[in-house]
C-alpha cells in the first residue's frame, strides 16, 4: 500500500459520467482513504504504471483501444503484481465471472453498488493480492532454506527451526487468507442480494416514468436531455433513447438554440419552478409546460424535471366558450 492511509487507485475508464460517479461514490463512503487517478485509454494507462506505482486497477472492459478480455489480459501482462477490479454492466456479468477465473480479484456491476461497497471491495482485493504476495514470499523463503539444509549440516537445528517458523507463519497467512475469503463471500451474497434489490427498484421506476401520459423529460444544465419517457418519445415519434443527449430545442421545437420564452431558460437563471403555457405545431398544439429544478449534494443547480401536459382539447374548449360568450353579448 502507498501509505498507512491511502490506497492509490488507477481507474481506467472511458465514460468521464461513470468515472465521476466511482470518484464521488469513494470520496463520501470512505473520508479521503483512496487517491483516484483516473485515465480513459487502455494505453495511457500502461505508461501511468511505468511512471508511479499503484495499490489497485479499476478497469471498464469497454475502452477506445481495447474490449472486453483483451483489456484485463493485457493489463495484467504488464503489471502482474497490480490486483485488478473490473467493471461490468449488469448485462457482462459472465465477463467478470470469467476475469476472476483468469486472475483478476473482483468485479463490480456498474450503478449496483455504492461507494461503501466499491471500497470494501477495492480493500480485499488489496489485501488478498498482498496475502498472496506474502505467501509466495514464504514460499520462497522456504526454498532457499531447504537448500541451505542441505548444504550446511552443522546449521541443522538452526535451520529447521527457522523453516518450523517459517510454516507458523505460512499456516497463519493460510487463515487468514481463509477469513479474508469467508467475510468475501458472504459480502458477495449481501452485495448480490441488494443489487437484486436495486434492479427491482429501478425496473419498476422506469414502468411507471413510461406510463405517465404527460411528455416528462430530465434535462441538464446544456438542455440536453439525460432520460425521456415513452409518452414523450411516442409525441416526437422515436424511442425514448433515440433523443438521449440530444438539446430539448432542438427534438422539440427544431431550432438551434433555446426558444425566447424557454421555460428551462427562465430556471437556469433563477433556479426556481416555472410554468408556462406553450405552443408548438411540430407537436400538434398546446401544452401546459413546467419545469422543476434538481440539486446536487453541494445545493447547485444540476438540471429540472420538464413535464408538459397537452391542453389542445382544453383550449379549443375554452376558445369555443369565449367565441359563444362574444357572440351573445353581440
Amino acid at each position: 500500500m502507498s501509505d498507512s492511509q491511502t490506497i492509490k487507485v488507477l481507474l481506467v475508464e472511458d465514460s468521464p459520467s461513470d468515472a465521476r460517479l466511482v470518484q464521488s461514490g469513494l470520496e463520501e463512503a470512505t473520508a479521503g482513504d483512496f487517491k483516484v487517478t483516473w485515465v480513459e485509454r487502455l494505453d495511457t494507462a500502461m505508461e501511468k504504471l511505468r511512471q508511479e506505482p499503484f495499490d489497485v486497477g479499476l478497469i471498464d472492459l469497454g475502452l477506445p483501444d481495447s474490449f472486453g478480455r483483451d483489456t484485463f489480459l493485457r493489463l495484467m501482462e504488464a503489471a502482474p503484481m497490480l490486483p485488478l477490479i473490473v467493471l461490468t454492466g449488469a448485462a457482462d456479468e459472465a465477463l467478470g465471472a470469467e476475469a476472476i477465473h483468469s486472475g483478476v480479484e473482483d468485479y463490480l456491476v456498474k450503478g449496483s453498488v455504492d461507494g461503501k461497497a466499491m471500497g470494501r471491495a477495492i480493500r480485499y482485493a488489496v489485501e488478498r493480492k498482498r496475502v498472496k504476495d506474502a505467501g509466495e514470499r514464504i514460499s520462497k523463503e522456504l526454498q532457499r532454506r531447504a537448500g541451505e539444509l542441505k548444504t550446511a549440516n552443522e546449521s541443522l537445528r538452526e535451520s529447521r527451526q527457522a523453516a518450523l517458523n517459517l510454516m507458523e507463519d505460512a499456516e497463519e497467512a493460510r487463515r487468514q487468507a481463509e477469513r479474508v475469503s469467508a467475510e468475501l463471500a458472504r459480502d458477495i451474497a449481501r452485495r448480490k442480494k441488494a443489487e437484486e434489490g436495486l434492479l427491482r427498484s429501478r425496473e419498476e421506476w422506469v414502468e411507471t416514468f413510461n406510463v405517465i401520459p404527460d411528455l416528462i423529460a430530465i434535462l441538464d444544465n446544456d438542455h440536453r436531455i439525460l432520460r425521456a419517457n415513452k409518452a414523450m418519445a411516442d409525441k416526437l415519434g422515436v424511442t425514448p433513447d433515440k433523443v438521449i443527449g440530444l438539446p430539448c430545442y432542438k427534438c422539440v421545437h427544431d431550432a438551434c438554440e433555446p426558444i425566447s420564452y424557454c421555460p428551462h431558460s427562465l430556471l437556469l437563471k433563477d433556479e426556481a419552478q416555472h410554468i408556462a403555457e406553450i405552443h408548438e405545431d411540430r407537436l400538434g398544439g398546446d401544452f401546459l409546460v413546467s419545469v422543476t429544478p434538481m440539486f446536487d449534494e453541494s445545493g447547485a443547480i444540476k438540471g429540472c424535471v420538464h413535464v408538459a401536459r397537452d391542453i389542445t382539447e382544453q383550449k379549443k374548449r375554452e376558445n369555443e366558450l369565449q367565441r359563444l360568450n362574444r357572440t351573445l353579448r353581440a
